[in-house]
């Protein structure tokens, strides 16, 4: 959800961490704190934050996270064949690192998996629940889009 005003983006995060009642495809949610990006399993609902270049959230599950050898990024083939771990501290111990600077230093990089569970209203009719590895890891941060828009995440719990 992409916003043109900053002043709206700001207050609307304030109502958000305020407790403000976010209704999404799957029922009403609350904002119950931010979570560190090694902290992300398969199955948490999570409101992702960007406000670098844009500004806006996105409200997703996480399915899983997958690391990909740099050579194989855009090989659509081998990603199918990736192993995809519930969680990134899983995918952190398989690749035998403490930190993301290793896991960028071994050559790989961490894409996270998930689903779009923001409804939306296009052309009359509501849509959504789209997946797909959108978040990927860049200068030690998870990042959206080709801008490398950095991320910030807060756990989503049932209203």
């Amino acid at each position: 959800m992409k916003h043109s005003s900053k002043a709206w983006f700001r207050e609307q995060l304030r109502n958000y961490q305020a407790g403000e009642v976010i209704d999404l495809v799957d029922g009403s949610y609350k904002v119950s704190g931010g979570v560190i990006a090694s902290q992300l399993k398969r199955g948490m609902k999570v409101m992702a934050v960007y406000n670098s270049t844009n500004e806006g959230f996105d409200f997703v599950e996480i399915l899983g996270v997958y690391a990909l050898h740099k050579w194989h990024e855009h090989d659509d083939e081998i990603k199918k064949h990736e192993h995809v771990f519930s969680s990134v501290k899983d995918a952190l111990t398989s690749l035998d690192v403490t930190s993301f600077n290793d896991i960028i230093e071994k050559g790989f990089t961490l894409r996270l998996i998930i689903r779009d569970i923001e409804p939306r209203n296009e052309g009359g009719e509501e849509s959504g629940c789209e997946e797909g590895d959108w978040y990927y890891l860049f200068n030690n941060r998870f990042c959206r889009g080709s801008g490398a828009e950095p991320l910030s995440f807060f756990v989503l719990k049932k209203a």
